[in-house]
């Protein structure tokens, strides 16, 4: 509670739909997860620039948000459902051309995990060392 607590969609940012043929032409489509929006099951809402990214074991965040991820602070404990939708666009590209924008955006469907927000106290003992 009161922490950061950090959101990522495990999908890739782009994804190569592959080529097909359409009246003569070869046609590559691809989609590329723009943004992720988020409901954090608390009340609160919000939308990430594409998939966001996961902190590994190697990253380093001193503050109490961190601000190359993306997150959300839960100020009370409890069980909540967090839900994700991924909004991609597309581009086309028709026999080896420069890729082109569709226009428009798609909704995937909703992701949805059961998050569970706990709280912990610290305790000063006198000499914790002791071996009494």
């Amino acid at each position: 509670m009161n922490l950061e607590t950090l959101y990522w969609v495990k999908t890739p940012a782009t994804v190569s739909l592959g080529t097909v043929a359409l009246l003569g032409h070869q046609v590559t489509l691809s989609a590329t997860a723009r943004s992720v929006s988020w409901s954090f099951g608390d009340g609160a809402t919000g939308v990430s620039e594409g998939p966001g990214r996961p902190f590994g074991p190697n990253d380093h965040c001193h503050t109490a948000t961190c601000p190359d991820w993306f997150g959300h602070t839960y100020t009370k404990t409890g069980t909540f459902t967090v839900n994700a939708v991924v909004n991609w666009t597309g581009t086309y590209s028709a026999d080896g051309q420069p890729a082109q924008p569709i226009q428009g955006t798609v909704a995937g469907p909703a992701a949805t995990i059961p998050m569970q927000v706990l709280q912990a106290r610290g305790v000063l003992v006198p000499n914790p060392t002791s071996t009494r």
